[in-house]
């Protein structure tokens, strides 16, 4: 096991906390381990009835591009998982849905060696005519708003259109559980 020696804080914000702790290796040997604790979040997947999801292009600072991505963002102080993906989602897109259309497709974390956040990953079945062309989110550049079919979408994530891991796993997963629940769906139809 690693064992942590000391931990020295190098930075905070709202977001997160930068740490560098010193540690005992498994074999025995001292070093470093440089980490980061970051707000818990959310993301949902937006999808319609005649199987299509929406997706956000938005400006992402940090890789100086644009990214494909579902819509979501952190948890406020205060706020359950399901509070904040409906706040994120109305931000975003405008649309107002309810905490009991939410459907939990798991809980992951971002990148477990090196960040304590974790998010909840929902799915939210509506009307494509109730998502306005924009929410109004501050601080954050979406430049467009578009239903892609599911075929595009996995498209987009096999070709590398969508880099961003929580939209590429999400998507997959809820293509997954809605093509379950629709196959179910025909096969007791069929059967009556």
């Amino acid at each position: 096991m690693f064992k942590k020696l000391s931990s020295k804080s190098l930075h905070k914000d709202h977001w997160l906390e930068f740490f560098l702790d010193d540690i005992a290796f498994p074999d025995g040997s001292t070093g470093t381990y440089a980490w980061a604790k970051r707000m818990n979040g959310v993301a949902v997947v937006i999808a319609t009835k005649d199987r299509k999801i929406l997706l956000q292009k938005e400006y992402r600072y940090v890789i100086s591009e644009y990214s494909w991505e579902i819509q979501g963002g952190g948890i406020d102080e205060g706020e359950t998982a399901k509070q904040a993906a409906v706040r994120e989602i109305f931000e975003e897109t405008g649309l107002t849905i309810s905490e009991s259309s939410l459907q939990r497709l798991g809980k992951f974390y971002s990148l477990n060696s090196f960040c304590t956040e974790n998010n909840e990953l929902f799915l939210a079945v509506v009307e494509a005519a109730d998502v306005h062309t924009s929410g109004s989110e501050v601080g954050e550049l979406i430049s467009e708003l578009r239903f892609v079919d599911f075929a595009e979408a996995i498209k987009m994530i096999d070709s590398g259109e969508i880099t961003d891991a929580f939209t590429a796993n999400a998507i997959q997963i809820a293509i997954r559980r809605l093509s379950k629940f629709t196959n179910s769906a025909s096969a007791k139809e069929q059967s009556l």
